[in-house]
């Protein structure tokens, strides 16, 4: 049997009446359930991003709710329980913009450690960014995969429910934006702004 459980036999005791036996009639029991059971464990919130470029425009939102209420970055949210991670961007973009989209490949790994959508920390091509040490108990910690994507009908967005604005912004207009922090930094790293026809890694796949 398993470390951790025990098991009590049952059997009849001298003199007690009829029926009664030791240990309750036969029990498997737990060692330590008489413990307080622990706090759960706080874990990082999983989501993911759409990176959607079309004629040297990003396809980006104005974000409606927190984290980062009011800031322009590409569409995304979090994962939900059960759900994969394509179908989770491809959600997304739907909700946020109305578009559908064909996911492709996975383009990098956005952290957020602490307060707000600040000082996050970036890798490319999908290796795990360095862990920052222990944060205080409550404070925020966000894991998020940025996809590369293509839209496959109508490229016209309109703005959903999580969103006050959506457009499609020139490369070169993006810094005149108030945005997520780092964002224009951490896309410019992954190669989003440079040559096509020096970029073929970016295409999503057929």
């Amino acid at each position: 049997m398993g470390a951790g459980y025990r098991w009590q036999p049952s059997f009849p005791v001298p003199g007690s009446p009829a029926g009664e036996s030791s240990a309750g009639g036969g029990q498997l029991q737990l060692r330590g359930m008489e413990e307080e059971p622990e706090e759960a464990e706080a874990r990082p919130t999983l989501g993911v991003g759409a990176v959607v470029v079309r004629d040297g425009a990003l396809l980006m939102v104005q974000r409606a709710h927190e984290p980062g209420r009011g800031l322009w970055s590409v569409p995304g949210g979090r994962v939900a329980h059960g759900e994969h991670l394509s179908a989770a961007v491809a959600r997304e973009v739907r909700e946020e913009t109305g578009l559908e989209i064909e996911v492709g490949d996975l383009l990098g790994i956005y952290e957020v450690v602490g307060g707000a959508l600040a000082d996050p920390q970036t890798t490319a091509g999908g290796a795990v960014a360095d862990q920052r040490p222990a944060q205080a108990p409550g404070s925020s910690h966000f894991v998020v995969l940025d996809f590369l994507a293509e839209v496959t009908g109508d490229a016209t967005p309109a703005a959903g429910h999580d969103a006050d604005d959506v457009r499609w912004v020139p490369f070169e207009s993006i810094g005149a934006l108030r945005c997520t922090p780092r964002l224009e930094e951490t896309l410019s790293g992954w190669g989003v702004f440079g040559d096509p026809a020096e970029a073929g890694h970016l295409v999503p796949r057929t």
